[in-house]
């Protein structure tokens, strides 16, 4: 018998959004091909998917271009179930089209940044926990610099960090709901960087998940030694 979606014994499919233009970056290379401790950054990511034992079908959100190199990627890997979709201009149309590639009814969805390559398998499992109980779920990590709005390259005034988290991926939600959500906002014209800011606008609070190691995002070339620091420390305390 199978299990209906979302059930304790059902896996998540995951979206693995990854279509991104790489601007910030720069280089040759989009980001996701950059290679990391010898592997690309794409590859780290979808195997922290993998290793994930609540994680189903990954649905890779990416530039047409890339699908031929993905799939090759993942079948030399051994990490299917996984299918291909193609992104659109901003994150939210990718994560609009990776939801689509999924059928009505599918459950809960998790949605996750290539640009994470960090993520812990054994994170992404408790936040389904989570999800499962809740409904929803927001990976996430306490601020702990201070903060100062700014204008025109001046600090103006220090923002106070008591109760501010940094959002991260991955983030989970049911997927009908969440394409109702991004309706919504395609509407009212807004373009949502996470799908946790749909939450609390059109939903309400959205349980977070405090991330037990660094899941840094991939977003400016130097970050690759900080990322290869962290991988080496794992690779030589696998326990931390």
């Amino acid at each position: 018998m199978t299990p209906p979606p979302n059930s304790t014994n059902a896996s998540v499919p995951a979206i693995l959004v990854a279509a991104g233009r790489s601007r910030r970056v720069g280089g040759p290379l989009p980001k996701l091909w950059i290679e990391l401790m010898g592997e690309p950054v794409l590859l780290h990511s979808l195997r922290a998917l993998r290793r994930a034992k609540s994680v189903g079908t990954i649905v890779v959100v990416a530039q047409e271009s890339d699908h031929g190199a993905i799939q090759a990627l993942v079948q030399e890997q051994g990490l299917g179930p996984a299918t291909c979709t193609t992104g659109g201009d901003e994150r939210a149309d990718s994560v609009r089209q990776g939801l689509l590639a999924l059928e009505e009814g599918a459950g809960l969805v998790l949605v996750h940044d290539a640009a994470r390559p960090l993520v812990l398998p054994s994170d992404i499992d408790r936040l389904v926990e989570v999800a499962r109980a809740s409904g929803s779920a927001l990976l996430a990590s306490p601020v702990r610099d201070s903060l100062h709005r700014a204008e025109d390259d001046r600090a103006l005034e220090a923002v106070p960090r008591k109760n501010l988290w940094a959002a991260e991926t991955p983030q989970i939600m049911d997927r009908d709901l969440l394409l109702g959500l991004l309706d919504r906002a395609q509407e009212q014209g807004l373009s949502p960087t996470d799908e946790a800011t749909l939450h609390e606008m059109f939903v309400g609070p959205i349980p977070l998940m405090r991330s037990s190691a660094p899941n840094p995002k991939f977003t400016w070339a130097s970050d690759l030694a900080l990322f290869q620091a962290i991988l080496q420390a794992r690779q030589t305390e696998p326990t931390t």
